[in-house]
């Protein structure tokens, strides 16, 4: 054979050998996480970028306030009366848990990655095929569905670690499971077994499930809701078994397209009914949280965003108005007719609770501020907000021991360092408290008149501004709010005449108040009284608003809808459309109630 012939052949024998054998199939990785380095792994990061948008963005404040409602320390004598109760050791650790939301977006972050680990877990133990992993992220949907059915009975008068209790036991209970479903499934399944073996595991999961509930008190409703929903989701797993176990495989990036699409879609439906059923409890806890960090204007334009502002939003309003000077010029500038409050039945009479240490607090009152946030605790146990309060009640009152013990026991919370930073040095240097915006504005509104709370209608930050007879320039101003708000006209003028006299001007919602008080008390001549301070402008709207109003006598609910789109801001429409429950309006007795 000749060189040229034998280097061919030579070639010719490398091509033969080095050529894929017809029909050969390439090794392939199996396994569970191999098949995540494939597309369907995409469910996953779409599904935790879902969750964390809801957690975070839309609930991100309600989920801080909640852990302000809480208290926890690293001092055995502080977390006594929590790990005396029954079950306290895992309410410690609930709230330990829960300090880290703090920072709502650590706080949201963590919690999102543990439920994407619970829907990795539910895939694995199910064995659910790949294109449908989308399906698990029911779970925790279903989650944040129960954090919004909730309202503020998320952190009200309740344990607030409870909503984070549930996932981390439905997160160990799932561990728990997957480490014999792991041992189990490196056996192999003949093919006729193979549903009997799914259904073995899917009841190892529901017994689990049950099991851990009894053990960590998961009683009454909230354990029944548990037990059937892992029985829901063993039938699942079951049932799909049962329809996909034989179907031949496909490439499955329709599938994988349509999982995405289909956690999109029922995101942004959650995120849409979150917002409109749960709009007052997130922007009322938006706002609690704007006044620890003294951004008033935010919390009055969380007011004016509000759809239909319930009371404690409609408070938190008026205290942005208050320390921003603008109570008479915006006040009425929402609506002011309330939804009902969605309480359980141990608070749903106290939903003044939610807001009474703020507002006395704000109206200068410290002492009712202080007793109001007391008795929170007393009820309660220890609450981080209210101790806030307390703390810094004390420090305006001077009472440095007393300041100094709620100061220790702050400086011993994790994440609190900054607020007793702030505070501290108040104690002994008062100094600080009048160079300080906030405490100096609350200084201003302190009471002159020496009298019990209980002298003054309930609520005392409403009472005590309709019945004060004396105090300084800017109590003045509130006290004409409250008696504009409580629709107590005749008091209103007494207010209204200490502005003349001060030469004071008068706001637009006064002068079209004395207007009303003229209409239905002519023989008082007020508007003699007060020629010149009431514009031609106010007595042209009055006109116009009797005019557009006239078809609607007789029936209030539709006057405040028909009217409401020109009309809301003015005192014409809060007087005659607005706080109209007979129950919510200045009585004669000297003992009633103001709304």
């Amino acid at each position: 054979m000749s060189a040229h012939n034998k280097r061919k052949f030579v070639s010719n024998t490398k091509k033969v050998v080095s050529a894929p054998v017809k029909d050969e199939k390439k090794s392939q990785k199996v396994g569970f996480l191999a098949r995540m380095q494939g597309k369907p792994a995409y469910t996953y990061l779409f599904g935790f970028l879902a969750i964390w948008s809801l957690l975070c963005i839309l609930y991100g404040d309600v989920l801080y306030r909640t852990e302000q409602e809480s208290f926890v320390a690293l001092d055995a004598a502080l977390m006594k009366p929590v790990t005396d109760m029954e079950f306290g050791n895992w309410y410690f650790a609930g709230r330990l848990a829960l300090s880290l939301f703090s920072c709502r977006w650590i706080g949201g972050t963590l919690l999102a990655l543990m439920l994407t680990a619970i829907v990795w877990l539910i895939n694995y133990v199910c064995r659910i095929p790949s294109r449908l992993w989308s399906i698990a992220w029911l779970v925790p949907l279903g989650f944040f569905a129960w954090y919004v059915q909730l309202g503020y009975n998320i952190f009200f008068e309740v344990e607030p670690s409870v909503f984070l209790l549930v996932p981390m036991l439905t997160f160990m209970a799932l561990a728990l499971v997957a480490l014999p479903v792991s041992f189990l499934l490196r056996q192999p399944f003949r093919k006729g077994e193979k549903t009997k073996n799914r259904l073995t595991l899917a009841l190892l999961l529901l017994v689990v499930a049950g099991v851990a509930g009894c053990i960590c008190g998961l009683q009454g409703f909230t354990f029944l809701v548990l037990f059937f929903s892992a029985f829901a989701l063993c039938t699942g797993a079951f049932l799909l078994e049962l329809l996909w176990s034989e179907k031949p495989k496909t490439s499955g990036k329709y599938s994988v397209s349509f999982g995405i699409l289909a956690i999109i879609l029922v995101t942004a439906g959650a995120w849409y009914a979150a917002s409109y059923i749960n709009d007052n409890e997130i922007t009322s806890c938006r706002q609690q949280n704007r006044m620890m960090e003294g951004d008033w204007q935010g919390m009055i334009e969380d007011g004016l965003a509000a759809r239909q502002p319930n009371r404690t939003v409609a408070a938190y309003y008026a205290i942005g108005l208050v320390f921003t000077d603008q109570i008479l010029d915006r006040l009425f500038q929402i609506p002011f007719h309330y939804p009902d409050v969605r309480l359980n039945e141990r608070s749903k009479n106290d939903e003044y609770s939610l807001l009474l240490p703020d507002c006395n607090y704000a109206a200068g009152l410290l002492n009712p501020a202080y007793h109001s946030a007391f008795e929170h605790v007393v009820s309660n146990g220890l609450r981080l907000r209210h101790l806030k309060r307390m703390a810094i009640c004390s420090i305006l009152n001077d009472e440095p021991l007393l300041a100094k013990k709620y100061m220790r026991i702050l400086s011993l919370v994790p994440f609190e360092k900054a607020f007793v930073e702030k505070y501290e040095p108040m104690i002994e240097n008062r100094d600080l408290i009048k160079e300080d915006p906030e405490l100096s504005h609350v200084m201003s509104l302190y009471p002159h008149e020496s009298r019990f709370e209980q002298y003054y209608r309930q609520p005392t930050f409403m009472g005590y501004n309709m019945g004060l007879l004396s105090g300084s320039d800017a109590t003045l101003i509130t006290s004409a709010a409250a008696t504009l708000y409580s629709k107590d006209l005749r008091s209103f003028m007494l207010r209204a005449m200490a502005f003349q006299q001060k030469g004071w001007p008068l706001p637009q919602c006064m002068q079209e108040a004395i207007v009303l008080y003229d209409m239905t008390n002519p023989n008082d001549h007020a508007l003699d009284r007060f020629k010149g301070s009431v514009s031609d402008y106010v007595m042209t709207q009055v006109q116009a608003f009797a005019t557009a109003a006239k078809a609607y006598v007789g029936d209030k609910d539709a006057m405040r809808d028909n009217l409401r789109q020109n009309w809301l801001g003015s005192y014409f429409y809060y007087y005659y459309c607005e706080n109209n429950n007979p129950n919510q309006v200045a009585k004669s007795s000297s003992n009633s109630g103001v709304n």
